[in-house]
């Protein structure tokens, strides 16, 4: 259904500017090693969001927040969702060069801090990077994101490949 990493590539059109096919196909081996590491951890499986990212946040009126779009939401790892947040810090850092340091790092940082201390969840950190791979390739996508420029997309999949090998 064009769902998960591979889907997601197969949604990449030939010619798509930033996005060398050969990235994409290194990105793809470098997942599939990795559905070894995450086969042993089932007992990680919770019910998430799904499609977690900023714009399916909203502030209430007494500041509280609330969660639209949940219609994915299923069993899953909460690297899922954790990651399909914490991936738009990367995105709009890189969209504004300069911003990482006194911008997007003390808010990336906070994140997994408070999710973290709130969850005791540390070996997130240990599944997370195929997750990272998902949803950067979503929005690094043309087909999905089509005014985000070829550099931008470039540095974003090499994040990607950073995390994985990791």
């Amino acid at each position: 259904s064009g769902e998960g990493i591979f889907g997601i590539v197969d949604g990449y059109p030939a010619d798509a500017p930033g996005v060398p096919r050969d990235l994409l196909a290194a990105i793809e081996a470098k997942c599939a090693s990795w559905r070894w590491r995450l086969t042993e951890r089932a007992d990680r499986l919770a019910r998430i969001h799904g499609d977690f990212h900023p714009f399916n946040v909203i502030v209430g009126p007494r500041g509280e927040l609330r969660w639209l779009d949940a219609s994915r939401g299923c069993a899953g790892d909460p690297a899922d969702d954790l990651t399909a947040m914490a991936v738009n810090f990367v995105f709009f850092a890189l969209a504004s060069p300069g911003s990482w340091q006194h911008g997007f790092a003390p808010l990336w940082h906070a994140f997994f801090r408070e999710y973290l201390e709130t969850t005791g969840d540390q070996e997130v950190l240990a599944v997370a990077p195929p997750y990272f791979a998902w949803r950067a390739l979503v929005v690094a996508n043309p087909a999905w994101y089509p005014a985000v420029a070829p550099e931008l997309r470039e540095r974003l999949l090499g994040f990607v490949v950073e995390t994985l090998d990791r």
